[in-house]
């Protein structure tokens, strides 16, 4: 860190007495001569608003290049006391009072409007973590890397359309640690990232058809593992969590995560579709499609080729749901209307879209009902 660095800066306008008078107020800390100097200007007001005190703190200890170091600055409530530690110790207190010391009527922090913030503006070094608390810190942590740790989760993964099954997690990463101005570290690429200073990431995934309902529970994943068919669905979220080292030195980081999933591809199309003529109706037959995944058929109608709106039909405007059967009759057809056919497989159904996962369509047939005459079966004209 060198002279004159600002670490962070807080901006913003806070009311002044009257609707349409406002006065700037700050938060800033910079570096000089190797030590931190925190301001506070117009940040802490009076308990009717009408005035303010700014406050300024120096730290005593050096900011050491290449060592790491805990700073805090924590304020009571009660007392007006503000403290400023380093490494857990204290290095300056100031009072937040109309006399200035301990005892005086106590002046309390106000957020103003429309503020800005800024980490690290001009600051170069590793800053690992920033943290504001909205209750006093009696006992600072003043490791590195405080237990229990952290957590990533990812948004969902649009896997595309159907319910996909993933095959694999990837991952690649490590930990890090500086001791005594010296990096080093461990790199690993899938298996169990648990490292000899007992730092650990622990992989989680869940899958869903409906990105914003998760009904599915994480379920604990070893990167580089073959998952089998347990996890499917159209969308998929990643977790991880971090543990640090033992001794809070060590922080393991993730690089990179790679996903291996089948897409669920829709079923083939039924073969060997036929039509066969009757009072009022039409007999459909088919064979059924070859894929595994295959729950049932959509009929599609209509009263011209490539043009399946039909509406005529008693159980249905097309497409109708016949469910996991080969064949099906077609009542409620005006007859003398020539009506055109086709059939497509689907493996499942989107609950909450009330959309089929549906193939492509079979072979077209056509058939016109006619009053009286006996059954007559129509060739499929492609």
């Amino acid at each position: 860190m060198e002279n004159g660095e600002e670490v962070l800066l807080w901006t913003s306008a806070v009311p002044a007495g009257t609707a349409s008078s406002y006065i700037l107020q700050r938060i800033l800390c910079v570096a000089s001569r190797n030590r931190l100097q925190w301001s506070f200007l117009n940040f802490f007001a009076s308990p009717d608003g009408a005035s303010h005190i700014d406050i300024n703190i120096n730290g005593v200890s050096p900011v050491v290049p290449k060592n790491w170091s805990h700073h805090l600055i924590r304020f009571d409530s009660r007392t007006g006391l503000i403290e400023y530690l380093v490494n857990g110790n204290s290095e300056s207190i100031e009072y937040a009072t109309s006399t200035g010391r301990e005892g005086g009527e106590v002046f309390s922090p106000v957020v103003g409007r429309d503020g800005s913030f800024v980490l690290g503006s001009g600051f170069s070094g590793m800053m690992d973590e920033f943290r504001i608390q909205g209750n006093y810190v009696q006992r600072p942590v003043v490791r590195r890397y405080a237990a229990p740790g952290g957590r990533i989760e990812t948004v969902a993964i649009d896997l595309g359309s159907g319910s996909n099954g993933v095959q694999m997690i990837e991952a690649s990463g490590g930990k890090t640690s500086i001791l005594d101005a010296r990096v080093s570290g461990e790199y690993r690429q899938n298996g169990r990232f648990r490292f000899s200073d007992d730092s650990e990431m622990q992989f989680f995934i869940r899958a869903s058809d409906n990105p914003y309902r998760w009904d599915a529970p994480w379920q604990p994943v070893t990167p580089g593992s073959d998952l089998g068919e347990s996890i499917k669905g159209r969308y998929i979220q990643l977790a991880v969590d971090f543990y640090p080292s033992a001794n809070g030195e060590a922080t393991p980081y993730l690089e990179e995560l790679r996903i291996t999933y089948f897409p669920d591809e829709p079923p083939l199309p039924p073969a060997q579709l036929t039509a066969v003529a009757m009072d009022g109706a039409v007999q459909l037959q088919w064979r059924n499609s070859p894929n595994h995944n295959t729950q049932g058929y959509l009929v599609y109608y209509g009263t011209s080729a490539d043009d399946y709106f039909g509406e005529d039909a008693a159980l249905g405007i097309s497409p109708i749901n016949v469910g996991d059967r080969s064949s099906i009759r077609i009542d409620g057809l005006k007859n003398g209307t020539l009506y055109y056919f086709r059939v497509a497989a689907y493996s499942h159904i989107n609950t909450e879209t009330a959309r089929f996962h549906a193939g492509e369509f079979s072979r077209e047939v056509r058939a016109r009902p006619l009053q009286g005459v006996s059954p007559v079966q129509f060739s499929a004209v492609r």
